[in-house]
């Protein structure tokens, strides 16, 4: 019971400190995703791909959805991939939360059987919050 609890403490203070960062940045300055940064993510992308034998077209976007960098990779299977690279990449992201939100369902069902409502309440609030997101990223891809 100790070690549950001090897990569901621990994720709701990681949780609480990515918020209140994440606000805070926002507040204080916006971040603005530069070429140099967007070149950095796009050749780590690149060497993962390569170590796993993939080729395809990797895209990064600002926070509006405007591209930045995109590269096609040398054996891309389309050429008309470039194109494509944006819905991949809201698809991969709702895949994501959806693994997200099972995670969340499963830590629920774990506060539940412990008696931790004050954990399930904030989780509860977390999945209402990922279903929405999901929601959103099956609208916006369905097209």
């Amino acid at each position: 019971m100790k070690r549950i609890t001090g897990l569901a403490a621990a994720i709701l203070v990681l949780s609480t400190a990515i918020q209140i960062t994440s606000v805070k940045a926002q507040l204080l300055e916006k971040k603005v995703l530069t070429l140099g940064a967007a070149l950095r993510m796009a050749s780590a992308a690149q060497a993962e791909a390569e170590r796993r034998q993939l080729a395809g077209v990797i895209a990064i976007a600002d926070d509006g959805g405007w591209p930045i960098l995109v590269l096609r990779m040398d054996n891309a299977a389309y050429v008309a991939s470039v194109e494509l690279a944006p819905e991949s990449m809201l698809t991969e992201l709702r895949s994501d939360n959806l693994q997200l939100l099972g995670f969340m369902r499963a830590a629920h069902q774990l506060c539940d059987e412990c008696r931790d409502v004050a954990t399930a309440s904030v989780l509860e609030n977390w999945i209402d919050e990922t279903e929405r997101r999901v929601w959103f990223l099956y609208e916006t891809t369905r097209g």
